[in-house]
């Protein structure tokens, strides 16, 4: 009775979760500034640890885009990203990997925010990029995952999901996906597991 429950429980907040996709797929935001927390944070997102050459912030034109490193770029998008600058921040990341093709955080990024404009080819064909780069970068198989959920392709999606965690077990966004995704696919008790992985994932960092 009391799994029953908690599975209820779980259906609801799962179904929020998929109508609020954003808030479940990886963004990183704090932990990329401040270094990451236990077991949760992205092994690509430390922001502070990078150079920008020491240069100092120009004002940016609206046509034209200064000379600057990859990692600069990278912060500018980050930055129009948090404000909802969509197409600034893909201006800006857009350059970031011009200037550097192997910046797996900017594809990243990227597939983000076309996963924001419901442009789901592009971002799978982001997140799909970073992976190459970074095949241990999990944040990517998370992101991947959701927006093949959105897709309904669960089998994907699943073995995304599965990916991520064999990668991070710690990792709760990708065990919430995964109950998702086995919930969609019928597969009831082992939909129940994750759930209750979730639960004890927070508990254990609160």
């Amino acid at each position: 009775m009391a799994q029953k429950i908690i599975f209820i429980i779980f259906i609801i907040f799962a179904l929020i979760t998929l109508v609020l996709i954003p808030g479940c797929i990886e963004t990183e935001k704090d932990n990329n500034w401040n270094g990451g927390d236990s077991g949760n944070s992205g092994d690509g997102g430390n922001i502070n640890n990078k150079t920008i050459n020491n240069k100092t912030n120009p004002e940016i034109p609206g046509k034209e885009i200064p000379d600057y490193d990859a990692d600069y770029y990278f912060i500018l998008g980050y930055g129009e990203f948090e404000n909802n600058n969509y197409n600034e921040s893909i201006k800006f990341l857009t350059k970031a990997i011009e200037l550097n093709p192997k910046h797996y955080e900017a594809y990243n990024l990227r597939g983000l925010i076309y996963g924001e404009k419901h442009d789901y080819a592009a971002a799978i064909n982001d997140f799909t990029r970073a992976i190459e780069l970074n095949e241990n970068y999990y944040e990517s198989y998370n992101n991947r995952g959701f927006i093949l959920i959105l897709k309904h392709d669960y089998e994907k999606a699943l073995s995304d999901f599965n990916k991520a965690i064999q990668l991070n077990e710690n990792y709760t966004r990708a065990w919430l996906g995964r109950g998702a995704a086995l919930e969609n696919l019928n597969r009831t008790e082992e939909s129940i597991e994750a759930y209750q992985k979730v639960i004890e994932l927070e508990g254990k960092f609160q």
